[in-house]
């Protein structure tokens, strides 16, 4: 699974919303989860890949180029909004906002990348950023259950 939180806006200054990612991503003991952040840095944007042993960063100035270098084998990617379809994911690629819904410019990129862009939203209540991680891969390891009960 592959989570990408994505924060353009110029002026965040809630870095300690990142931080408790993190943390929470340094505690955890998931298997096949990948967590990144794309947000904006000095010279362009910056790609920050959460590992167990450090993280690895990239940039550029090519918004596409670091969506590629992230969800490179994934076809359909999920942008999660609160205003989505509530529907049972279909990939385990999703991008998520840190404090705000991802920007529509994002949606624009990764539709001309030829990603399926589904907006999908996990229910009417707004979530923490940090607790994604846990609900994300709660639902995915309980998929078998839901796929016993459809036609």
């Amino acid at each position: 699974m592959r989570l990408l939180y994505v924060e353009l806006a110029p002026g965040f200054t809630r870095s300690d919303i990142l931080d408790r990612i993190r943390m929470l991503y340094g505690k955890l003991s998931y298997e096949n989860l990948e967590v990144g952040f794309l947000t904006r840095g000095g010279n362009g944007l910056v790609l920050e890949k959460l590992g167990r042993e450090g993280s690895t960063v990239s940039s550029s100035r090519s918004l596409g180029e670091l969506v590629k270098e992230f969800f490179h084998d994934c076809k359909t990617i999920h942008v999660l909004r609160e205003d989505g379809a509530v529907s049972k994911p279909v990939e385990d690629c999703f991008i998520s906002g840190v404090h705000t819904d991802p920007p529509e410019e994002l949606e624009q990129v990764l539709t001309t990348l030829s990603y399926t862009v589904l907006k999908t939203s996990l229910g009417p209540t707004p979530y923490l950023a940090s607790s994604l991680i846990p609900i994300l891969y709660r639902l995915k390891s309980l998929e078998h259950i839901f796929n016993m009960f459809t036609v």
